[in-house]
């Protein structure tokens, strides 16, 4: 009878281990395609939500922050946007949960967006809340960040830091990132406040906290392989020490205040950004350039920026912010962007559905040897960026449509600290899919009315028929 216990025992015990590693076994596309394969504008999202989009995945049972989370092209939040969690056992990090609602959340999302990525926040040093008492989690205890009267450091955000010089954290932080690799339902992870900034209050030297880093960098390349996406906020800094593990920066890239950072006492302070001037500008073109030249493939440098928030969204300031820091990453980088509220929320402008293609161009082009004004053509169309000073006139070899002005024609004009997506006119006309005798019929059928105008200029004429003419067979 004990005998059949214990094989009855046995059996349950690997009939859970291999049912986990059937179920947690999930194999998607391969990252690099996602990331070459996706169309532009790029749009990420980090911890926030679309406020104007219906969602697309079915809310969880305890949540519906993560239903719109499909539109982005990267999204970076926690285990639970697929209903999972992290787990601290005698062995190390457990990823646990319901692994077949997962499974069906990430093919849903890839259905929806094919080339969406998702990375997983690993805690090194933040994440932890102030309302965490220590005495409940002796392990995370020994981790915190204390200072010379031993008492625990909080932050302005309301979070007890973690002392990421300890070797116990450090292995913590590896742990985390493999089991996060462990499915496959995950394709990298992110590590916030990543630069060579002092971080540590003083706790420990600088020194120790840049082998600190190396030794987490280095030890989780080393368990999640290198076709694991790692991604990690650099704020507007270079980080060329690190560079050789790391896929992409988040450019977080704060803008001015009405008080100024080093001077806030409380975490609404922080939600009051007055915008961006010409020097700060210069400094996030500067780190995302460098980005592009120095990170690891596959890459996936992302530039986040921030609205003047005593302005609606929709306002005409916010609006230029967006296309132009919209258009900088188009131009100067093949990443992703976004352009939020200093909150969590976020509103999704018609801007980014411009369906541009891919790049076919190089990046880092002046247009016409102008400094500062920078050009870079996609399959569909054109992205133009200019901050060079004053108002610049473009012309491009045949009738566009400004995805913004929604001017068709040969010459556009652009504002200074502006951007815009210029759209290729496909004569398509009935929408079969090709250009071809029956949409040059079309026009002609419609010779001086202005119906199926495809230029622009109010009326079809022979203009309207050479266009149609030289879009023939695409």
């Amino acid at each position: 009878m004990r005998k059949n216990c214990v094989s009855i025992i046995l059996l349950v015990v690997f009939s859970a281990i291999l049912g986990h590693a059937e179920i947690c076994d999930y194999v998607a596309p391969p990252v690099e395609e996602r990331i070459k394969n996706r169309d532009y504008p790029s749009i990420f999202g980090s911890w926030a939500i679309v406020e104007n989009r219906p969602q697309v995945l079915p809310p969880l049972p305890w949540s519906t922050e993560e239903d719109t989370i499909a539109y982005f092209d990267l999204y970076f939040c926690c285990p639970d946007t697929l209903g999972l969690r992290l787990i601290n056992t005698n062995e190390g990090v457990e990823l646990v949960g319901d692994f077949e609602l997962a499974r069906a959340r990430k093919s849903a999302l890839l259905e929806f967006n094919p080339n969406a990525i998702m990375l997983v926040p690993v805690k090194y040093y933040t994440g932890i809340s102030a309302h965490f008492s220590p005495e409940k989690n002796e392990f995370l205890s020994r981790l915190l960040l204390r200072d010379e009267n031993g008492d625990i450091i909080v932050d302005n955000w309301e979070e007890v830091r973690l002392n990421f010089s300890l070797p116990e954290t450090q292995k913590w932080a590896i742990d985390q990132a493999k089991a996060i690799a462990s499915c496959g339902l995950f394709d990298g992870v992110f590590l916030d406040h990543w630069n060579e900034a002092e971080r540590l209050y003083g706790v420990v030297p600088i020194e120790e906290e840049h082998v600190a880093r190396d030794n987490i960098l280095q030890g989780i390349r080393s368990v999640v392989g290198n076709d694991f996406l790692i991604m990690v906020n650099t704020n507007e800094a270079k980080i060329p020490r690190w560079s050789q593990y790391v896929n992409g920066t988040f450019l977080e890239a704060n803008p001015n205040l009405k008080i100024g950072w080093d001077n806030i006492t409380n975490v609404d302070e922080q939600f009051h950004g007055i915008g961006y001037d010409m020097k700060k500008l210069m400094k996030i073109e500067d780190t995302l350039i460098w980005s592009e030249n120095n990170f690891q493939e596959p890459r996936i440098n992302s530039l986040l920026t921030f609205r003047i928030d005593d302005f609606p969204h929709d306002a005409p300031q916010n609006k230029q912010l967006m296309r132009m820091f919209t258009s900088m990453v188009l131009t100067l980088s093949d990443g992703y962007v976004l352009f939020k509220s200093l909150a969590t929320e976020i509103f999704w402008y018609d801007f980014w559905d411009a369906k541009l293609g891919y790049p076919i161009s190089n990046k880092f082009v002046n247009y016409n040897n102008q400094d500062g004004l920078f050009i870079r053509e996609f399959t569909n169309g054109w992205a133009v960026y200019n901050r060079s000073g004053s108002e610049q006139e473009i012309e491009f070899g045949s009738h566009v449509s400004g995805k913004a002005s929604e001017i068709k024609g040969m010459t556009h004009i652009i504002p200074d600290l502006d951007g815009e997506i210029y759209l290729k006119i496909r004569a398509d006309l009935n929408n079969d899919g090709i250009v071809n005798i029956l949409d040059l019929v079309i026009v002609s059928n419609n010779f001086g009315e202005k119906e199926t105008d495809i230029n622009g200029d109010g009326i079809v004429n022979i203009l309207d028929l050479v266009i149609v003419a030289n879009d023939f067979g695409n």
